[in-house]
């Protein structure tokens, strides 16, 4: 890949045991991806926008962190010039 994407651990969503639950990228104010472990045990690759009313929106759900890392950063490339 030729731009490194560096993911931002967000410690508030951690668990109380410190288990690391969502990741983040700043693509500008206020729009971030992430990639959040839900209460299925699987992971979601977010968008969240705050132009207007602020939202996040799930792109896809993967069973393995690699995968939505892989299609999160993907995305991130195909839609942003960093």
């Amino acid at each position: 890949m030729k731009h490194e994407i560096k993911w931002e651990i967000v410690e508030d969503l951690s668990d109380e045991d410190g288990t690391v639950n969502c990741w983040g990228y700043k693509l500008g104010n206020a729009n971030f991806v992430y990639i959040t472990r839900n209460h299925n045990d699987m992971y979601d690759v977010e968008h969240s926008t705050s132009y207007g009313e602020s939202r996040i929106v799930v792109l896809k759900t993967f069973k393995r962190f690699g995968n939505a890392k892989r299609y999160a950063e993907q995305w991130i490339l195909n839609n942003y010039e960093i």
